[in-house]
């Protein structure tokens, strides 16, 4: 289990992924009645569709959450109810990584 510090945005995508992941799938393990709907991140995005993102909303993507999609390209119900945008729903789209 990664634990919280200032340190946290030095931790490759690819291990925080991998670890809430694993979180994801513990607590689906016990949610007997699905209370919650249970998904992986969708595909890393190409620098193509990076910039074709940027494109469609006329401005760059956070440095952060640019690197972050592409090692996933978005994930619905990340946590609970939230969902961490892709680029479909950056740029309004229906559309692939």
């Amino acid at each position: 289990m990664i634990e919280e510090g200032p340190w946290l945005s030095s931790v490759p995508w690819q291990v925080l992924i991998v670890e809430m992941a694993k979180a994801k799938q513990a607590l689906h393990d016990v949610d007997a009645g699905s209370v919650y709907e249970y998904h992986l991140p969708r595909l890393a995005c190409t620098e193509e569709r990076l910039r074709a993102v940027e494109a469609a909303i006329n401005e760059p993507l956070d440095p952060l959450y640019r690197d972050f999609l592409s090692h996933a390209g978005g994930w619905r119900w990340f946590w609970h109810e939230v969902h961490l945008f892709g680029p479909e729903e950056l740029s309004g789209r229906p559309t692939r990584c």
